[in-house]
């Protein structure tokens, strides 16, 4: 079984890297010319993974958005953001259709 899937968790605020993340997320932190989640997401690409879903917190799918580029055909990958809230709700939904 092939793994194409992976959950890349962008949520935290970044202050142990305040002052520099009140005007940059710390996943658009840059390392040497290119913001870090640029690497992580070339890594997993380079790796096999198709789709690759971003746990966001407020604020922060624009940022990925600008960033990483609309999704799309000519993508490398299906960049999915979505806000922590709102896997946690579906995830007590499943749970409660469990029940």
């Amino acid at each position: 079984m092939k793994v194409t899937k992976a959950v890349l968790p962008v949520a935290g605020l970044g202050t142990r890297f305040l002052p520099v993340t009140k005007s940059v997320p710390k996943e658009m932190l840059p390392i040497a010319d290119r913001p870090c989640l640029e690497y992580i997401v070339a890594e997993a690409v380079e790796a096999g993974l198709t789709d690759l879903v971003f746990v966001t917190g407020a604020g922060k799918a624009d940022a990925l958005a600008l960033t990483l580029g609309e999704p799309g055909p000519q993508a490398p990958a299906s960049l999915l953001p979505a806000d922590r809230m709102t896997l946690i709700a579906d995830a007590a939904a499943l749970g409660e259709s469990d029940s």
